[in-house]
Protein backbone atom coordinates (compact mmCIF):
# COMPACT_ATOMS: atom_id res chain seq x y z
CA UNK A 1 0.00 0.00 0.00
CA UNK A 2 1.31 3.44 -0.97
CA UNK A 3 -0.07 6.50 0.75
CA UNK A 4 0.34 10.21 0.02
CA UNK A 5 -1.06 12.99 2.18
CA UNK A 6 -1.68 16.68 1.60
CA UNK A 7 -3.29 19.16 4.05
CA UNK A 8 -6.78 18.57 2.64
CA UNK A 9 -6.37 15.43 0.54
CA UNK A 10 -5.25 11.82 0.66
CA UNK A 11 -4.40 9.22 -1.97
CA UNK A 12 -3.88 5.53 -1.24
CA UNK A 13 -2.75 3.01 -3.84
CA UNK A 14 -3.40 -0.64 -3.17
CA UNK A 15 -3.30 -3.97 -4.95
CA UNK A 16 -6.41 -6.15 -5.00
CA UNK A 17 -5.20 -9.75 -5.11
CA UNK A 18 -7.10 -12.98 -4.31
CA UNK A 19 -3.85 -14.36 -2.83
CA UNK A 20 -4.10 -11.85 0.02
CA UNK A 21 -7.71 -10.59 -0.28
CA UNK A 22 -9.04 -14.08 0.42
CA UNK A 23 -12.68 -13.01 0.56
CA UNK A 24 -12.57 -12.55 -3.24
CA UNK A 25 -12.59 -16.34 -3.68
CA UNK A 26 -16.05 -16.39 -2.14
CA UNK A 27 -17.53 -13.48 -4.06
CA UNK A 28 -17.58 -14.38 -7.75
CA UNK A 29 -19.92 -13.50 -10.58
CA UNK A 30 -19.69 -15.78 -13.62
CA UNK A 31 -16.53 -17.26 -12.14
CA UNK A 32 -14.68 -13.96 -11.79
CA UNK A 33 -13.79 -12.37 -8.44
CA UNK A 34 -15.79 -9.16 -7.89
CA UNK A 35 -15.22 -6.57 -5.16
CA UNK A 36 -18.34 -6.56 -2.97
CA UNK A 37 -20.32 -3.32 -2.61
CA UNK A 38 -19.88 -3.41 1.17
CA UNK A 39 -16.11 -3.97 0.88
CA UNK A 40 -15.89 -0.87 -1.33
CA UNK A 41 -17.80 0.98 1.41
CA UNK A 42 -15.39 -0.29 4.08
CA UNK A 43 -12.33 0.67 2.00
CA UNK A 44 -13.63 4.22 1.53
CA UNK A 45 -14.19 4.54 5.28
CA UNK A 46 -10.75 3.12 6.11
CA UNK A 47 -9.10 5.48 3.63
CA UNK A 48 -10.84 8.52 5.14
CA UNK A 49 -9.71 7.42 8.59
CA UNK A 50 -6.13 7.05 7.34
CA UNK A 51 -6.19 10.47 5.71
CA UNK A 52 -7.57 12.28 8.77
CA UNK A 53 -6.39 10.16 11.73
CA UNK A 54 -7.38 12.81 14.27
CA UNK A 55 -11.08 12.28 13.47
CA UNK A 56 -13.60 9.47 13.40
CA UNK A 57 -15.66 8.39 10.36
CA UNK A 58 -19.29 8.33 11.48
CA UNK A 59 -21.45 8.58 8.37
CA UNK A 60 -21.37 7.91 4.63
CA UNK A 61 -23.70 9.66 2.20
CA UNK A 62 -24.55 9.02 -1.45
CA UNK A 63 -22.47 5.91 -1.99
CA UNK A 64 -22.80 4.98 -5.65
CA UNK A 65 -21.45 2.11 -7.70
CA UNK A 66 -20.48 3.58 -11.06
CA UNK A 67 -18.96 0.36 -12.37
CA UNK A 68 -18.20 -3.00 -10.86
CA UNK A 69 -14.62 -3.92 -9.99
CA UNK A 70 -13.97 -7.30 -11.60
CA UNK A 71 -10.66 -9.16 -11.58
CA UNK A 72 -10.48 -10.41 -15.14
CA UNK A 73 -6.95 -11.81 -15.04
CA UNK A 74 -4.98 -11.63 -11.82
CA UNK A 75 -4.41 -8.75 -9.37
CA UNK A 76 -5.75 -5.26 -9.97
CA UNK A 77 -4.36 -1.85 -8.97
CA UNK A 78 -6.79 0.50 -7.17
CA UNK A 79 -6.63 4.08 -5.95
CA UNK A 80 -8.55 5.63 -3.08
CA UNK A 81 -8.69 9.41 -3.40
CA UNK A 82 -10.15 11.78 -0.84
CA UNK A 83 -10.50 15.55 -0.85
CA UNK A 84 -11.87 17.64 2.00
CA UNK A 85 -14.91 19.68 0.97
CA UNK A 86 -16.01 21.30 4.23
CA UNK A 87 -14.87 21.79 7.79
CA UNK A 88 -17.01 23.32 10.53
CA UNK A 89 -17.72 22.77 14.22
CA UNK A 90 -15.45 19.75 14.55
CA UNK A 91 -16.82 17.99 11.45
CA UNK A 92 -15.16 17.37 8.10
CA UNK A 93 -16.89 16.33 4.89
CA UNK A 94 -14.60 14.40 2.54
CA UNK A 95 -15.39 13.45 -1.05
CA UNK A 96 -13.97 9.95 -1.57
CA UNK A 97 -13.64 7.84 -4.68
CA UNK A 98 -12.40 4.32 -5.36
CA UNK A 99 -10.79 4.22 -8.78
CA UNK A 100 -9.53 1.60 -11.20
CA UNK A 101 -7.48 2.77 -14.15
CA UNK A 102 -8.45 6.36 -14.82
CA UNK A 103 -12.14 6.00 -13.90
CA UNK A 104 -13.97 6.08 -10.56
CA UNK A 105 -15.80 2.86 -9.70
CA UNK A 106 -17.37 4.05 -6.43
CA UNK A 107 -17.83 7.47 -4.91
CA UNK A 108 -19.30 8.81 -1.67
CA UNK A 109 -19.11 11.55 0.94
CA UNK A 110 -17.62 10.63 4.31
CA UNK A 111 -18.44 12.55 7.49
CA UNK A 112 -15.65 12.75 10.06
CA UNK A 113 -16.22 13.90 13.64
CA UNK A 114 -13.85 15.09 16.34
CA UNK A 115 -15.38 12.65 18.84
CA UNK A 116 -16.60 9.08 18.25
CA UNK A 117 -20.31 8.28 18.11
CA UNK A 118 -21.29 5.93 20.94
CA UNK A 119 -25.09 6.15 20.67
CA UNK A 120 -27.25 6.47 17.57
CA UNK A 121 -30.31 7.29 19.65
CA UNK A 122 -33.87 6.23 18.79
CA UNK A 123 -34.88 5.56 15.21
CA UNK A 124 -38.21 6.00 13.49
CA UNK A 125 -39.94 3.70 12.77
CA UNK A 126 -39.01 1.51 15.75
CA UNK A 127 -37.14 -1.76 15.30
CA UNK A 128 -40.05 -4.09 14.62
CA UNK A 129 -40.42 -6.44 11.67
CA UNK A 130 -43.00 -5.55 9.02
CA UNK A 131 -46.50 -6.88 9.49
CA UNK A 132 -47.59 -10.08 7.75
CA UNK A 133 -44.01 -11.33 7.57
CA UNK A 134 -43.58 -15.10 7.58
CA UNK A 135 -40.59 -17.46 7.95
CA UNK A 136 -38.69 -18.32 4.77
CA UNK A 137 -36.63 -21.42 5.51
CA UNK A 138 -35.06 -23.09 8.50
CA UNK A 139 -32.29 -24.59 6.36
CA UNK A 140 -29.93 -21.79 5.38
CA UNK A 141 -27.91 -24.22 3.30
CA UNK A 142 -30.94 -24.52 1.05
CA UNK A 143 -31.30 -20.73 0.93
CA UNK A 144 -27.69 -20.31 -0.22
CA UNK A 145 -27.94 -23.16 -2.74
CA UNK A 146 -31.20 -22.04 -4.32
CA UNK A 147 -31.17 -18.25 -4.25
CA UNK A 148 -27.78 -16.76 -3.36
CA UNK A 149 -24.29 -16.93 -4.87
CA UNK A 150 -22.06 -16.35 -1.84
CA UNK A 151 -19.19 -18.62 -0.80
CA UNK A 152 -18.37 -19.78 2.76
CA UNK A 153 -16.81 -16.56 4.11
CA UNK A 154 -19.94 -14.61 3.13
CA UNK A 155 -22.45 -17.10 4.48
CA UNK A 156 -23.16 -15.04 7.57
CA UNK A 157 -26.92 -15.26 7.58
CA UNK A 158 -27.66 -17.22 10.74
CA UNK A 159 -31.47 -17.05 10.44
CA UNK A 160 -34.19 -15.56 8.25
CA UNK A 161 -37.07 -15.39 10.74
CA UNK A 162 -39.44 -13.64 8.37
CA UNK A 163 -39.96 -11.96 5.04
CA UNK A 164 -43.13 -10.21 4.02
CA UNK A 165 -44.65 -7.94 1.38
CA UNK A 166 -42.87 -4.84 2.68
CA UNK A 167 -39.64 -6.14 4.21
CA UNK A 168 -38.32 -8.61 6.71
CA UNK A 169 -35.91 -9.61 9.46
CA UNK A 170 -32.61 -11.48 9.32
CA UNK A 171 -29.92 -12.51 11.79
CA UNK A 172 -26.26 -12.21 10.82
CA UNK A 173 -22.84 -12.74 12.39
CA UNK A 174 -19.81 -10.46 12.42
CA UNK A 175 -16.36 -11.05 10.92
CA UNK A 176 -12.77 -10.02 11.63
CA UNK A 177 -10.07 -8.87 9.17
CA UNK A 178 -7.91 -11.92 9.98
CA UNK A 179 -10.57 -14.18 8.43
CA UNK A 180 -10.60 -12.28 5.15
CA UNK A 181 -7.12 -10.86 4.59
CA UNK A 182 -3.72 -12.51 4.71
CA UNK A 183 -1.95 -10.76 7.57
CA UNK A 184 -5.17 -9.01 8.61
CA UNK A 185 -5.13 -7.70 12.17
CA UNK A 186 -7.27 -5.69 14.54
CA UNK A 187 -10.90 -4.97 13.75
CA UNK A 188 -13.01 -3.30 11.10
CA UNK A 189 -14.20 0.28 11.38
CA UNK A 190 -17.28 -1.01 9.54
CA UNK A 191 -17.73 -4.78 9.08
CA UNK A 192 -18.14 -5.43 5.32
CA UNK A 193 -19.10 -9.11 5.63
CA UNK A 194 -21.80 -8.50 8.26
CA UNK A 195 -23.21 -5.69 6.12
CA UNK A 196 -23.09 -7.92 3.05
CA UNK A 197 -25.19 -10.48 4.94
CA UNK A 198 -27.68 -7.73 5.80
CA UNK A 199 -27.99 -6.95 2.09
CA UNK A 200 -28.32 -10.66 1.36
CA UNK A 201 -31.62 -10.49 3.25
CA UNK A 202 -32.72 -7.68 0.93
CA UNK A 203 -31.54 -9.69 -2.10
CA UNK A 204 -33.43 -12.73 -0.80
CA UNK A 205 -36.60 -10.63 -0.49
CA UNK A 206 -36.34 -9.55 -4.15
CA UNK A 207 -35.69 -13.13 -5.25
CA UNK A 208 -38.65 -14.54 -3.31
CA UNK A 209 -41.14 -11.74 -4.04
CA UNK A 210 -40.21 -10.73 -7.59
CA UNK A 211 -38.20 -13.72 -8.86
CA UNK A 212 -35.21 -11.47 -9.58
CA UNK A 213 -31.60 -11.66 -8.44
CA UNK A 214 -30.47 -8.17 -7.41
CA UNK A 215 -27.14 -6.45 -6.83
CA UNK A 216 -26.53 -3.30 -4.74
CA UNK A 217 -26.06 -0.08 -6.69
CA UNK A 218 -26.56 2.84 -4.27
CA UNK A 219 -26.78 3.73 -0.61
CA UNK A 220 -28.27 7.06 0.37
CA UNK A 221 -26.85 7.12 3.88
CA UNK A 222 -25.34 4.93 6.58
CA UNK A 223 -24.68 5.94 10.19
CA UNK A 224 -22.95 3.64 12.67
CA UNK A 225 -21.32 3.51 16.07
CA UNK A 226 -17.74 4.69 15.57
CA UNK A 227 -16.93 3.31 19.04
CA UNK A 228 -18.45 0.30 20.75
CA UNK A 229 -19.86 -1.63 17.79
CA UNK A 230 -19.62 -5.44 18.21
CA UNK A 231 -17.21 -5.87 15.27
CA UNK A 232 -14.82 -3.44 16.97
CA UNK A 233 -14.51 -5.67 20.04
CA UNK A 234 -12.31 -8.68 20.73
CA UNK A 235 -13.80 -12.13 20.40
CA UNK A 236 -16.81 -12.98 18.35
CA UNK A 237 -18.32 -13.71 15.97
CA UNK A 238 -21.13 -11.60 17.42
CA UNK A 239 -24.80 -12.08 16.55
CA UNK A 240 -26.65 -9.13 15.02
CA UNK A 241 -30.32 -8.59 14.17
CA UNK A 242 -31.39 -6.60 11.11
CA UNK A 243 -34.87 -5.39 10.21
CA UNK A 244 -35.60 -3.79 6.84
CA UNK A 245 -38.55 -2.07 5.21
CA UNK A 246 -39.10 -1.38 1.54
CA UNK A 247 -39.65 2.28 0.69
CA UNK A 248 -42.77 3.32 -1.30
CA UNK A 249 -40.94 3.98 -4.57
CA UNK A 250 -39.79 0.36 -4.87
CA UNK A 251 -41.00 -1.36 -8.02
CA UNK A 252 -39.49 -4.15 -10.13
CA UNK A 253 -36.64 -4.30 -10.95
CA UNK A 254 -35.45 -1.70 -8.37
CA UNK A 255 -35.99 -2.27 -4.65
CA UNK A 256 -35.10 0.39 -2.07
CA UNK A 257 -35.11 -0.26 1.65
CA UNK A 258 -34.05 1.11 5.01
CA UNK A 259 -32.19 -1.28 7.34
CA UNK A 260 -31.71 -1.08 11.11
CA UNK A 261 -28.99 -3.22 12.67
CA UNK A 262 -28.93 -4.16 16.37
CA UNK A 263 -26.12 -5.61 18.45
CA UNK A 264 -26.44 -8.56 20.84
CA UNK A 265 -27.40 -6.19 23.68
CA UNK A 266 -30.22 -4.63 21.63
CA UNK A 267 -28.40 -1.38 20.93
CA UNK A 268 -28.73 0.07 17.44
CA UNK A 269 -25.27 -0.17 15.89
CA UNK A 270 -25.98 0.94 12.30
CA UNK A 271 -28.78 2.53 10.27
CA UNK A 272 -28.79 2.21 6.49
CA UNK A 273 -31.13 4.45 4.52
CA UNK A 274 -32.07 4.17 0.87
CA UNK A 275 -30.27 0.93 0.01
CA UNK A 276 -30.97 0.38 -3.68
CA UNK A 277 -30.73 -3.01 -5.37
CA UNK A 278 -31.24 -3.51 -9.10
CA UNK A 279 -32.40 -6.93 -10.25
CA UNK A 280 -32.85 -8.94 -13.41
CA UNK A 281 -33.96 -12.39 -14.49
CA UNK A 282 -30.61 -12.86 -16.23
CA UNK A 283 -28.79 -12.65 -12.89
CA UNK A 284 -30.72 -15.67 -11.60
CA UNK A 285 -28.02 -17.76 -13.30
CA UNK A 286 -25.69 -16.82 -10.44
CA UNK A 287 -27.64 -18.66 -7.72
CA UNK A 288 -25.88 -21.73 -6.32
CA UNK A 289 -22.96 -21.52 -8.77
CA UNK A 290 -20.31 -21.95 -6.07
CA UNK A 291 -22.02 -25.09 -4.81
CA UNK A 292 -22.50 -26.53 -8.29
CA UNK A 293 -18.83 -26.00 -9.10
CA UNK A 294 -17.75 -27.91 -6.02
CA UNK A 295 -16.73 -24.97 -3.89
CA UNK A 296 -13.98 -22.42 -4.26
CA UNK A 297 -10.26 -22.49 -3.83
Amino acid sequence: MVRSRAPAAVEIQLRLDPATDRYLHDHRLDGRPVLPFTMALALLVEAAAAGWPDQHPTEVRQLERLQGIVLEAGPLALRLVGRQREEAAGRRVVAMSLETGDRPAYRAEIMLEATPVTDLGPVVPPVEPPAEAVPVADDLGTVYRQWLFHGPLFRRLSAVPRLGPQGGEVRVTTSQPAECLTGGRGHWLLDPLALDAVLQGHLLWARCRWGLTSLPARLQRIRWLSAGAPWQQAGGPWPLRAVFRLTPESAPPISRADHILQGPDGRIVAVLEGVELVGSLALNRLAGVLDRSGGVG
